[in-house]
């Protein structure tokens, strides 16, 4: 039941309307809550949501893959789960990720780390157990070769196994889709005669020499699929790990834009869905949702396109894709749609691409991700004209005032201070709409800084310019007698 409510628990409170100088005190309240409040209501109402599951179903088993691509939030929002005390029913929360992948600097260490702390100052708040899993070695290999082609000597599969653990590092699913590959290819075949399985190590040492790895092994197993699928497949790749029938749909609709030679057939979408799906390509996930079946296989398609035309290709399916949602449809898709958008190099002049951004910048500084709060008000930045501030203030000053805000979070002083005073400079913007970027520097000087009096003073300075004068004295000796 507190699910549909989830949305009201995190943003309630919040009032979006632009503030006006009659009531400065309680726009600056409201501001306070956009900024810093709604990131402690958030992880509120996830320990809430944790401890009410967690009555009901125990132990509460939560399972979280590839937490190598988890954001500083995210882990936030785990730490808090695992660490927290006041949650008397059991809770596990398993965590996967490449170790390859994370090095020390990663912030998931830093999470481990700070559990690590936690639990030696007691061992009653939580357990915490580490097991790597690492690849398969030679021998597994051949075990697992054995039973695939259903082998009782070892001796008769090593050569076999040696080979595929090299091509594959003894990586579990590559080392399925090698021995599917070389079944495909008439490496790996199956004597009706003999009743048993017969290769030829050499000739698969030889033909499987230049595959460097899964990628390159995907790569080759898809371009012998028709070009349609091909051409399907890239389209796929652009759209993320799991989508929907109807988002790819709208893409492969337009697939005349795009540059895929000449292509004789022309399958429905569905068609080629069950093609892909039949080929272990893709998985569906329900009806009308399907996800790739390894985030190889989803590398593996992209790089069907050329290297030079990628980043293009997807600014041209992110495009095509806006145009189709329209703006009433936009937010369920919104960062797909911006990451698709930015994925060109070169920035290019447009200021409806800058409002995708700020709109995306706006809806992660809500969740707390204030890195990608960050990215994506740097790109509308780089979107805006030359003269921004004169024929765009209002984007301009929004999309500003939201990076100084993330970069302040961060604790990116520099580029905080840098978006601090590019805003200040404007003077065509009042005191009152800059607002936000003050905010931003007073969290900064007073919570990283810890500059008391130099934030005090800028607040008065502030108040001043609105016509709000406070005698300083006064406030020193308030500040003096409350410490």
């Amino acid at each position: 039941k507190i699910i549909p409510y989830l949305g009201q628990i995190i943003t309630s409170g919040v009032n979006n309307s632009p503030p006006d100088a009659s009531n400065l005190r309680t726009s600056l309240q409201q501001n306070y809550v956009k900024s810093d409040a709604r990131r402690t209501r958030l992880l509120y109402a996830f320990r809430v949501f944790t401890r009410i599951m967690s009555s009901f179903f125990q132990p509460l088993i939560i399972l979280l893959d590839d937490l190598q691509w988890a954001d500083v939030s995210s882990l936030e929002i785990i730490e808090l789960l695992v660490s927290d005390t006041q949650n008397k029913n059991p809770v596990m929360i398993i965590g996967c990720y490449r170790s390859n992948e994370v090095d020390k600097n990663h912030p998931l260490l830093s999470m481990q780390r700070n559990l690590m702390e936690k639990k030696e100052a007691s061992d009653k708040l939580l357990q915490l157990t580490q097991i790597e899993l690492d690849n398969l070695g030679e021998n597994e290999v051949n075990r697992a070769i054995m039973a695939l082609l259903s082998i009782d000597d070892a001796t008769k599969t090593r050569e076999l196994a040696d080979i595929c653990h090299k091509r594959t590092e003894g990586n579990p699913f590559f080392l399925v889709e090698f021995v599917k590959v070389l079944e495909e290819e008439g490496l790996l075949s199956f004597h009706l005669g003999l009743f048993r399985w017969k290769w030829d190590a050499a000739e698969i040492a030889s033909k499987t020499a230049s595959t460097q790895n899964v990628v390159d092994l995907l790569q080759v197993k898809m371009r012998k699929l028709s070009l349609e699928a091909q051409g399907f497949l890239q389209c796929a790749a652009c759209l993320g790990s799991s989508f929907t029938s109807e988002s790819l749909g709208m893409i492969w609709q337009h697939q005349n834009v795009f540059d895929f030679k000449s292509i004789s057939t022309k399958k429905s979408t569905n068609e080629l869905l069950a093609e892909m799906t039949g080929g272990h390509y893709l998985e569906m996930l329900e009806i009308g949702k399907f996800r790739w079946a390894h985030d190889k296989v989803q590398q593996a398609a992209s790089s069907l396109t050329e290297e030079g035309s990628l980043a293009s290709f997807r600014r041209n399916i992110g495009e095509i894709w806006y145009r189709e949602l329209g703006e009433d449809n936009l937010e369920t898709c919104l960062f797909d749609v911006a990451n698709l958008i930015n994925a060109a190099t070169e920035s290019a002049i447009n200021i409806e691409y800058a409002e995708i951004n700020l709109k995306a910048a706006k809806k992660a500084r809500g969740i707390a991700a204030f890195e990608s709060c960050s990215e994506y008000a740097l790109k509308g930045i780089n979107m805006l004209p030359s003269n921004a501030w004169d024929s765009h203030p209002d984007v301009t000053l929004k999309l500003f005032s939201l990076a100084a805000e993330a970069e302040g979070y961060l604790g990116h002083l520099d580029k905080m201070e840098s978006y601090y005073n590019e805003v200040l400079s404007q003077t065509s913007i009042s005191t009152l709409e800059k607002k936000n970027v003050y905010m931003a520097k007073l969290q900064s000087m007073a919570n990283t800084e810890l500059r008391y009096e130099a934030t005090v003073d800028l607040c008065l300075g502030v108040l001043e310019d609105l016509g709000c004068k406070i005698p300083r004295g006064k406030v020193s000796r308030t500040i003096e007698a409350s410490t």
